[in-house]
Formats: C-alpha cells, structure tokens, sequence
C-alpha cells in the first residue's frame, strides 16, 4: 500500500489508518504471494489504498484471494506536516 500511495503521490507518505483488513483464507508455507494495489480514493493530503493478496500454491496453480485491506495514507514534508497530495496528469 504504501509503495503505491508512494508512487501516486510522488511525495513521503506515512500512514494514518486501517481501515478494515480481511482474512480470508490462510496461506500455507511454500506458497507464493502476490500483492496487488490499486488507489480508491484521493484527498487533499491523503491517499487511500486498497490491498488484495492472492496465495498461490505452485504446483497446482491454484490461485486464492487470502486477505484484503483498506489503508489510508498522509503525504508529509520535512518537518512531518501535511501536505497536498499533487494529482499526476
């Protein structure tokens, strides 16, 4: 999450909130992980960012949703103040 509020905002983020996370099923030892995040919504210092995580369990190929999460986000200068989050073109 934080790397794409990061990557949104091109500025520091830090996070301020959980919003909700999910467990859905439990991931097993040896199986792969991927984390797929997406931006939801855009404030005037926040960003928040939604967060899937799939268990993949290699030789089958079989692919799971295991946990999702919401997470908020707050760009910040220097001196740990917010500040506006630039809107990329």
């Amino acid at each position: 999450g934080w790397v794409a509020a990061t990557r949104y905002a091109r500025a520091t983020m830090v996070t301020v909130a959980s919003d909700r996370v999910e467990f859905k099923v439990p991931v097993r030892a040896g199986q792969l992980v991927e984390l797929v995040a997406r931006i939801t919504r855009v404030g005037r210092t926040s960003v928040t960012v939604g967060v899937d995580m799939y268990a993949e369990d290699v030789a089958s190929g079989e692919r799971l949703l295991a946990t999702s999460g919401s997470f908020v986000f707050v760009a910040i200068d220097d001196d740990g103040r917010p500040v506006p989050v630039d809107r990329p073109d």
